[in-house]
């Protein structure tokens, strides 16, 4: 028997995208699906463009941040399964027919998927073939070196969902990363293989300010001091310490690097080589 699938939209000030994100979930051959878009706050179009479309149920919360948008919802939300959808993505087509199929079959509480990037303002192909026998599951260790998930690929067990206390407001950015790690140190994730959501890829959403978000995903790292033995904490500290310096130094600044080093080296128990590395890159301050 299917279940009633809730889409939670959230959005901010993307009228211009938030159109073709719904209609992306009205069309999926999905028969049992409601769908309810969180304003988190808007001063654009977004009421409008919501309302325009009569099946879709129109909430409003004053700026608290994406993460309580999510959260807001899900507790409005109806479904016995939860399915998240960004207002600047869009689904493939059948996505959610396949995706509930094998959580059904797996008897999973939460399920992802690959996402792809496209560029701004091009014309979106939905029309991906998804094989919904081919999946892998990303364990803890996998998900301490990159995000592994977006939020538009995800399919939750509602109540799973709320026991895991949901995507962490406290965090302006990264709760996604968060939340994938703490639900994969219990148990590791599956991810189907195929493409389930097009995501536009532009410098404000995947970059804006690099810097803040790596400093972010610092804080989350420093929460699991206490919960992983001291070598395994170390090692992954060293790793992100050096990946995260690389990537700033590639893409910003020396600047900005020193300064994502230096909080690195006043938070993290770098491992020796991560440190000595940071001397030769001239990435320290004293040199």
């Amino acid at each position: 028997m299917k279940p009633l699938v809730s889409v939670v939209i959230p959005t901010y000030n993307r009228a211009k995208y938030l159109g073709g994100a719904i209609e992306s979930a009205i069309t999926q051959d999905y028969p049992k699906m409601e769908i309810l878009v969180m304003d988190d706050g808007s001063s654009d179009e977004t009421e409008e463009v919501v309302k325009s479309f009569s099946e879709v149920k129109y909430h409003y919360q004053e700026n608290l941040g994406v993460a309580l948008a999510r959260n807001n919802a899900v507790k409005k939300a109806g479904g016995e399964v939860i399915a998240f959808l960004d207002s600047d993505d869009r689904w493939v087509k059948n996505k959610l027919n396949f995706q509930v199929e094998l959580m059904q079959k797996l008897k999973a509480p939460v399920i992802g998927g690959r996402k792809k990037y496209v560029a701004p303002d091009t014309q979106m192909d939905l029309d991906v073939r998804v094989d919904p026998e081919k999946f892998h599951e990303i364990g803890f260790e996998r998900q301490t070196r990159r995000t592994w998930f977006a939020p538009s690929t995800m399919l939750f067990n509602k109540e799973f969902y709320l026991e895991t206390g949901g995507f962490d407001p406290q965090l302006k950015i990264a709760s996604d990363w968060d939340l994938w790690l703490r639900i994969a140190f219990e148990k590791p994730i599956p991810r189907m293989d195929s493409v389930l959501a097009l995501c536009y890829r532009s410098r404000e959403r995947l970059t804006g300010n690099r810097l803040e978000k790596y400093l972010h995903d610092l804080k989350i790292i420093k929460r699991w001091e206490e919960k992983l033995d001291e070598e395994t904490y170390r090692r992954w500290c060293g790793r992100f310490a050096v990946r995260r310096a690389f990537k700033l130094k590639q893409r910003q600044s020396l600047e900005e690097t020193r300064v994502f080093w230096k909080n690195c080296q006043e938070t993290l128990p770098l491992p020796r080589y991560a440190e000595i590395f940071g001397r030769v890159m001239k990435w320290s301050f004293s040199e």
